[in-house]
């Protein structure tokens, strides 16, 4: 529909009420009054603008519903406030109210019509306004490797167990940390643009070479200052460390009491907003447990930052109705101004008891999906044939009007392969796609090589990192591996231009 169809022409084509499905008059038959013929057409439209698109009617019991077409979001919404309905009869017939002024039907109009012989029947006259559809844009996209470095080029201490990535400025940080406390636990830092080692920066705030508890995530805010998280386990609670560029010292700014907060909070962290000025939003999900199998519970956590100060340690608790449990997940808001979370898990429930020749045809474990909280709209899934058994890790990302997600998955064995595959969902309905759709190349553009995790990845470690300037990403993913020389880091540009 063009963009100057802002009003409508509603021409009804009614239903008889005798005779078979889909067979369609220009009447209305009131059996009870025994006036066949009586009504002969109806037509109705708003009185701005007659030379407009028809629309679909029902009629059901006494109620007549004028449905309008779904217009286009962008357009001006359709006046309903001055319909003008006109009637066509085939004898003598009065109405009530007078259809010779238009008529306000933002609510329910009773309608009413006398007969040759003096019955009258009522009518409920209802417009209902359906949702406009949005004209989804289609983006070219070029993926290129921009750089690639393993572990031993990267100097890496702890390979098999890098906990994150994120971009700060003109640099990547690694969180290039064991399970284990140690001293040599470091954040590096690299150039984003060619992976050169710059520099080591402390992961925790306290000075202890031995902090009380497990380091993990490492998050970049919107505004380029960063965070190193403690994970809630051996008793300590859920910590986050602040550092407002790589040359400051950190600070505490958040120290959550283990008792406030789920176990295992904080595998995995995503922040909306600034952590120095004005407002920010830190969601932490729980875990399964780190070193076996026992699934966590399916629930996240969220705290509110005013100006760099917590509102409350105590964070909101969600518990997520997609499931009753996962491995791990992530929950991810893209914009302060838009309440869209995206949330990615991993139930793995029968994990590794599944028969092996099963393997490579077994449902995933692994789930994304989109929604708007209390929106009472179910969420948007995508289509579990477009990834492998689970997801390490994801981001959902804006680059040019095109949105985005980057996903490195792995097949079924915590030994097999792993890649990193990028989707465009800038359309909802793409999500549905399944590999050997028609244009699925547009919908899934870009896969990586097949990497080995060498010899394992029970713990699930591998990261994703998004840098976005103007038409351009950087996509930078972590495929963890026992060895220096097999542990990898590629970043990868995609230039986005829309058709």
């Amino acid at each position: 529909m063009k963009k100057s169809n802002l009003y409508l022409l509603i021409l009804f084509f009614i239903i008889s009420f005798s005779s078979c499905e889909n067979e369609m008059n220009y009447k209305i038959i009131v059996p009870e009054i025994q006036a066949e013929n009586s009504i002969r057409n109806i037509l109705a439209y708003v009185t701005e603008n007659k030379i407009v698109d028809t629309l679909d009617v029902v009629i059901k019991n006494d109620s007549i519903l004028l449905i309008t077409k779904p217009i286009q979001a962008s357009a001006t919404p359709i006046d309903i406030s001055k319909v003008k309905i006109d009637l066509e009869f085939d004898g003598d017939y009065s109405v009530t109210p007078s259809l010779n002024e238009p008529i306000d039907l933002t609510n329910p109009v009773n309608l009413s019509i006398t007969f040759p012989g003096g019955k009258t029947k009522t009518f409920v006259v209802k417009a209902v306004v359906s949702k406009p559809y949005i004209i989804y844009p289609v983006f070219n996209k070029n993926t290129s490797l921009l750089w690639e470095k393993f572990g031993n080029d990267l100097n890496l201490r702890y390979p098999s167990e890098v906990k994150g990535m994120t971009v700060v400025g003109d640099y990547l940080l690694v969180q290039d940390v064991g399970l284990d406390p140690n001293a040599n636990r470091k954040i590096k830092v690299y150039d984003k643009l060619t992976g050169a080692f710059v520099k080591e920066i402390a992961n925790y705030a306290d000075n202890m070479d031995q902090p009380r508890t497990y380091v993990f995530s490492l998050e970049a805010d919107d505004a380029g200052h960063f965070a190193s998280m403690r994970i809630n386990s051996g008793g300590a609670g859920f910590m986050m460390d602040y550092y407002e560029n790589i040359d400051a010292k950190p600070k505490l700014i958040l120290n959550c009491p283990t008792n406030k907060v789920p176990l295992h909070t904080g595998r995995k962290v995503r922040i909306i907003g600034n952590l120095k000025e004005g407002k920010a939003y830190v969601y932490a999900t729980v875990a399964g447990y780190l070193w076996g199998t026992q699934i966590g519970n399916a629930q996240y956590c969220v705290w509110e930052f005013e100006n760099g100060i917590v509102k409350d340690e105590v964070p909101t608790i969600v518990n997520y109705f997609g499931t009753t449990g996962w491995w791990s997940a992530s929950v991810q808001q893209l914009s302060l101004d838009d309440p869209t979370l995206y949330v990615m898990y991993n139930n793995e429930l029968n994990y590794p008891s599944d028969p092996i020749d099963t393997w490579e045809k077994i449902t995933p474990a692994a789930h994304f999906e989109y929604y708007t909280p209390g929106s009472g709209v179910e969420p948007v899934k995508l289509n579990a044939l477009n990834h492998k058994y689970r997801i390490l890790d994801n981001r959902v990302f804006e680059v040019n009007g095109a949105k985005l997600m980057a996903i490195l998955h792995q097949s079924y064995s915590s030994a097999g392969n792993m890649s990193l595959k990028i989707m465009d969902i800038t359309d909802p309905n793409r999500l549905s796609m399944k590999p050997g759709d028609t244009n699925y190349d547009k919908f899934a553009f870009f896969e990586s090589a097949l990497v080995s995790s060498k010899p394992n990845n029970d713990a699930r470690y591998g990261s994703v990192a998004i840098d976005v300037q103007n038409s351009i990403a950087h996509v930078y993913v972590y495929f963890p591996a026992q060895r220096k020389e097999d542990a990898m880091i590629q970043a990868y540009k995609i230039n986005v231009v829309e058709e």
